[in-house]
């Protein structure tokens, strides 16, 4: 059931976990860093989130610098699949996990995630590495910020998501041309889509009441999902009344 960015999971403790805290940190990193041999025992320590700057570290563009952590996945992502997520990371990252490479991106303030699920075993440890380069050339500042800019800025979180699972929503609302009724329109990305696979999904108006319970379904057998459902007359929104309406 999705209802926002939570995600329960029948079987599933905590479909996702917080990886924030104190991770290891390499502005120098040596020779095949990734390698689960090449120990960051003796790297200072660093928040996560934080930026580089704030607690102390010295940002050089275009020179890459290295996290490292280590993770339980727990035993009951067994059969889910699992992926490490990003809120934010300035700007270019490259992810190893288990000494194997899991993915890369580069975007300063974009989430995105890596799906990690054949590199990690449900119920044991795993190591996390993190290569992160401040590129000079990036659209979002351009090199007009008035420092240099590094770090994982953002959350990180280990989650478990459904083999096939509906992510990234997009949601809009059209009303009609008297105002009065509206057609909700849900669009999404479908993770390994599946003609069997099927969502529904049910909508609460400000005062916790389901709207209008529809026992329509739609098939996740794409990789792309679009849905349109009709809501009569729902109680509209503005600054001094700030209606909000729950879609599950």
């Amino acid at each position: 059931i999705a209802r926002g960015t939570e995600v329960q999971i029948p079987r599933v403790q905590e479909a996702q976990i917080s990886l924030n805290g104190e991770w290891r940190l390499s502005v120098s990193p040596p020779e095949q860093f990734w390698l689960n041999q090449v120990s960051a025992e003796t790297w200072p320590t660093i928040p996560v989130p934080g930026e580089l700057h704030a607690n102390g570290f010295k940002v050089e563009y275009d020179k890459p610098f290295v996290y490292k952590t280590r993770m339980v996945v727990p035993r009951d992502y067994a059969g889910q699949r699992v992926e490490l997520h990003f809120e934010a990371v300035y700007n270019l990252a490259r992810v190893w996990v288990n000494e194997r490479p899991a993915g890369t991106h580069q975007g300063g303030f974009t989430p995105w995630s890596c799906d990690i699920t054949d590199l990690v075993t449900p119920g044991r440890e795993a190591t996390v590495t993190i290569e992160v380069t401040a590129v000079s050339r990036e659209i979002s500042f351009g090199g007009k910020a008035v420092r240099n800019i590094g770090g994982i800025l953002r959350d990180v979180e280990l989650r478990a998501r459904p083999r096939t699972f509906l992510d990234g929503l997009r949601i809009s609302t059209d009303f009609d041309s008297t105002w009065r009724d509206a057609k909700l329109r849900i669009a999404g990305d479908v993770s390994a889509p599946d003609p069997a696979a099927r969502v529904k999904f049910r909508l609460f108006d400000p005062a916790g009441r389901e709207v209008q319970p529809t026992a329509r379904s739609f098939a996740l057998a794409t990789a792309e999902f679009a849905a349109e459902i009709d809501v009569q007359a729902p109680v509209k929104w503005d600054a001094e009344h700030p209606n909000l309406y729950r879609l599950q």
